[in-house]
């Protein structure tokens, strides 16, 4: 199955998503709103979207291995990510390494 990164990003948050323990989706609840300045009392489908939202982010800076071994695992069939990952430029004053996001 041919994936593009951006496909493979999204079904490995449905399926983190899906995997959070109790404590775990009450951390990442906390997080989300906090940084997207959401109510306490927001409906959970939308905390949940926000949640994914942010573990898919997350993805996009995984590297084609491990998106490829990981969803090839979850999904039991052999996967081919399409695309290549954001790149890495290096600062060289700072040292510091740091994403481009495009």
């Amino acid at each position: 199955m041919k994936l593009l990164r951006k496909e493979a990003a999204r079904l490995i948050s449905f399926y983190q998503l899906l995997n959070l323990s109790e404590e775990e989706m009450a951390k990442h609840a906390e997080d989300v709103k906090s940084e997207s300045s959401l109510d306490d009392d927001v409906a959970l489908e939308k905390l949940h979207y926000h949640i994914r939202k942010s573990i898919e982010y997350r993805f996009k800076f995984y590297t084609t291995s491990y998106l490829t071994t990981t969803l090839s695992g979850h999904l039991q069939t052999s996967i081919e990510i399409i695309g290549l990952p954001p790149p890495i430029i290096y600062l060289p004053v700072l040292r510091l390494q740091h994403f481009d996001n495009g």
